[in-house]
């Protein structure tokens, strides 16, 4: 596959000339053509959304798969465009961006001293969390595999960690994280896609599903808070930065059954949110690729 950096620098060039109006426009054009284009991931959410219909139904009763679907790759086009544009963010246009929603939470979590872990689900635009974050929170980081095209990856590291946000590699990703929760850090985890053999299978919108065990272990093994935040597109294409409550942990004593436990909790807190804005979530994942044997 050739390499895309070249396309994604020449749409950066474009959108850092426009106005955010126009931006937004170009944003919601390049959606649509993929939605049009893209004929194996416009399939891969058409299939997602039908099995998860009627779970989506019972937050919205007149959810249409067809319209979700469309709106989905809508939104991942001013994704695109609006993460292009994080240069142009100062810490003026960001809070006229990015509203925050919760952020207190997070500061009275910090305030016991043992870290915050955010689970992040692929919700609006997630990527604008990284400068959000940056901004608002002292000591901060994210985990983040690297992309096969170097010249991207770099560009995608530049635009996350321009407000200070510290970017931790796959490579012993859990080790650097406990350190930087015992020093009162806020580390961020994007684990809802599909976690593998290695993951604990939870119920997911009414199908078993793969979820990462690290958010939950850590915050068992470290005493860290473990908050839900998303980031949730308005109408008029500023966000809302969401942070819920801390998840209350169960412990039981079984370390296995507390991570299939507390995981479940977070779920079920995904699902509302999925269920809630079912147009901004990532549909063209093969979320469900991995099945429990037998």
């Amino acid at each position: 596959m050739a390499d895309p950096y070249p396309i994604i620098q020449a749409l950066k060039r474009i959108a850092l000339r426009m106005d955010e109006a126009g931006a937004m426009r170009l944003g919601a054009l390049l959606g649509g053509l993929a939605y049009h284009l893209s004929g194996f991931r416009r399939r891969v959410a058409a299939e997602n959304v039908s099995h998860a219909i009627q779970h989506i139904r019972r937050r919205n009763p007149s959810a249409s798969p067809g319209r979700i679907v469309r709106a989905c790759f809508v939104n991942l086009g001013k994704n695109l465009i609006e993460f292009l544009r994080i240069p142009l963010l100062n810490d003026e246009s960001l809070f006229e961006k990015i509203k925050p929603c919760g952020l207190e939470r997070i500061y009275r979590s910090l305030e016991r001293g043992r870290g915050v872990i955010l689970f992040i689900p692929h919700l609006g635009n997630w990527e604008l969390l990284a400068p959000f974050y940056g901004a608002t929170l002292d000591r901060k980081a994210v985990i983040a595999f690297p992309l096969k095209s170097p010249r991207l990856d770099e560009l995608v590291r530049s635009h996350r960690s321009r407000f200070g946000l510290e970017i931790i590699p796959k490579r012993g990703a859990l080790r650097r994280a406990v350190k930087l929760l015992r020093r009162n850090y806020v580390v961020g985890f994007l684990a809802d896609q599909d976690a593998g053999r290695s993951g604990v299978f939870i119920d997911f919108l009414g199908r078993p599903a793969s979820w990462e065990r690290a958010p939950v272990a850590l915050a068992l093994r470290t005493g860290a808070a473990l908050h839900i935040s998303a980031d949730v597109r308005m109408p008029d294409d500023t966000h809302r930065a969401i942070a819920s409550e801390p998840i209350e942990l169960v412990i039981t004593g079984d370390f296995e059954r507390d991570v299939r436990l507390n995981t479940e909790a977070v779920v079920r807190a995904v699902e509302e949110l999925i269920c809630r804005y079912p147009d901004q979530w990532l549909w063209i994942h093969r979320r469900w690729k991995t099945q429990p044997q037998g």
